[in-house]
């Protein structure tokens, strides 16, 4: 329920704190007055866009803020889920600063205007002549169904699996695209791969084959070198090893008169026992290197076909070349579990499918069953607020594909007179007759969607008389279960009013403001008569003002 309403700087309201009954209150007030800028104020902690240019002082921030008592309306788990602080006394704060800049709080956590709409939804609906026309829409048409049919689970339930049908099915789309464009790209991956792969390309290998290929290229040289090494190590009449005989014989006479001779001696015969060591691994090694054109043929084809690959590929190293074999490898493997992730989307859309068909008929026998209700109930409301002859009907028509709603397109069909056939609402229905449908509407879906607080701004648009009556006297029931606020010209409506509230104009010091009070019940008397007589109030306004309010 709306509390309060605390409203600072802000079109025509310099300040203003009003409180609210639950019940049905009455705002009344002359044109121009500022019923609408109430209205526009509480839109605004509702989640409407702000402008800086309703900012009556355009130098200073305006503040609107609205209290709501909301301990029975469930509302805990939307507090927790969006890290809000619950409070059964929720306010909701709008700030607008001079720049144009908005901020909006909740408890006073700051929050996005889409949270604040969220939330909204929840707290208050507000009806006016211009929502009138959503009455002509399918959309709503098939809300007021749908809530009338009470299946809020299945319907969830329907719209959970069609949010993943149309997943799957851009999935699909999107798999089979990429497929078509892969085609053109696989022969030719393949094709490199193939290469790649026949090469049998392997870690190092070309690092090795380069060492071996130097070693047979300088074969001849190698073993040049190692004959003319072993030659003087080992072979002639001067080789080393004789030399270092002949030196060793010559010391070796004079080594008992001198210590460091004697030491000298001994390392020529170490030295003598070494080179004989290399002379011997000198032979071993020469037998090891053979002249072996065929080996280095292999070798030169094995290296030439390493380079030419890096060349084509614009790579340096045989590393490269083997991570673009297994970059290829990877894209092949893509292009192979692409078919199956396609098959498999396919038969997950045809689960979803069936699942959907088999729900969204559900749906329309909900429906249908629903309609027969909802064209009962509307005709005895119809009754009501003067329509007797009235005929309303609804046709449940299928679509061919599915919607976020199932199958089923909805149109209301309404007749005013007696033996007319019922055509499209939005093309028979007047003005008066539309703002009676929608009141008749809106009565059926405030039992059946629980909303707290509903306000009608202006509903009695085409209508007087009896009629004026009875609606306000349907909008009276109306709020026996809720609260219920009414912005109205017609002297009917506002006698039916638990509490009523009168918005004026006063002059502050040169400058218009708008405020607003609550009327005791003589001057509820004296502002109904106004309603019925203008300012010259006579004694017969005021008699029928009276007679209004015993009503």
């Amino acid at each position: 329920m709306l509390a309060k309403l605390r409203i600072k700087n802000y079109v025509l309201i310099n300040e203003l704190d009003v409180s609210f009954n639950n019940g049905l209150s009455i705002i009344t007030g002359e044109t121009g007055a500022g019923k609408s800028i109430l209205l526009g104020a509480l839109g605004l902690v509702l989640g409407d866009r702000a402008d800086a240019k309703t900012l009556l002082d355009k130098n200073k921030k305006c503040f609107i803020e609205a209290e709501f008592t909301i301990k029975d309306y469930g509302l805990q788990d939307f507090f927790k889920a969006h890290d809000l602080d619950y409070e059964s006394c929720t306010i909701i704060r709008r700030e607008i600063s001079p720049e144009g800049k908005s901020r909006a709080f909740i408890n006073d956590t700051p929050v996005n205007l889409n949270l604040l709409k969220e939330l909204s939804e929840n707290l208050v609906d507000i009806h006016s002549q211009h929502q009138t026309l959503s009455l002509t829409e399918s959309v709503f048409q098939l809300r007021v169904l749908d809530a009338v049919a009470a299946h809020a689970v299945l319907l969830k339930q329907y719209q959970q699996v069609y949010a993943r049908h149309r997943t799957l099915e851009k999935l699909l789309a999107d798999l089979i695209e990429k497929e078509h464009k892969s085609k053109a790209e696989f022969d030719f991956i393949q094709f490199q791969f193939n290469e790649l792969d026949l090469a049998q390309l392997q870690q190092g290998e070309k690092e090795k084959l380069e060492l071996e290929l130097q070693l047979l290229t300088n074969t001849e040289t190698i073993l040049s070198s190692l004959s003319s090494a072993g030659q003087l190590l080992d072979d002639g009449n001067d080789n080393a090893i004789q030399a270092l005989t002949q030196s060793f014989q010559v010391l070796n006479h004079v080594t008992k008169f001198h210590e460091g001779i004697s030491a000298l001696a001994t390392r020529i015969q170490a030295c003598k026992i070494e080179v004989k060591d290399i002379a011997a691994e000198i032979n071993a090694l020469q037998n090891d290197f053979h002249v072996n054109p065929y080996r280095l043929e292999i070798i030169n084809e094995r290296i030439d076909a390493y380079n030419k690959l890096e060349q084509k590929h614009r790579v340096t190293t045989a590393e490269e070349l083997i991570a673009l074999r297994n970059s290829f490898s990877d894209k092949l493997f893509d292009f192979s579990s692409m078919a199956t992730e396609i098959e498999k989307t396919k038969v997950e859309l045809a689960a979803t499918y069936e699942t959907l068909d088999k729900l969204s008929s559900q749906l329309t026998d909900n429906r249908k069953k629903a309609s027969v209700k909802l064209k009962k109930e509307m005709a005895n409301l119809l009754s009501e607020v003067v329509l007797p002859d009235a005929k309303f009907d609804v046709e449940i028509s299928r679509s061919k594909d599915f919607n976020a709603s199932g199958y089923d397109h909805v149109q209301f069909l309404f007749s005013a007179n007696k033996g007319t056939t019922a055509r499209e609402l939005g093309k028979v229905a007047s003005g008066g007759e539309m703002s009676r449908l929608m009141l008749c509407i809106k009565t059926i879906l405030a039992d059946s969607e629980a909303m707290p607080t509903i306000i009608f701004d202006e509903i009695d648009s085409g209508i007087s008389g009896e009629v004026a009556f009875k609606v306000g006297g349907m909008i009276e029931n109306l709020s026996s279960k809720r609260q219920v606020l009414a912005i109205t010209h017609l002297p009917q409506m506002a006698s039916k009013g638990k509490t009523h509230y009168f918005v004026y104009k006063q002059a502050e010091k040169g400058i218009t403001k708008s405020a607003i009070k609550v009327l005791d019940k003589d001057e509820r008397i004296l502002e109904i008569a106004k309603m019925l007589s203008g300012e010259n109030i006579t004694d017969a306004s005021m008699e029928n003002a009276k007679e209004l309010l015993l009503r």
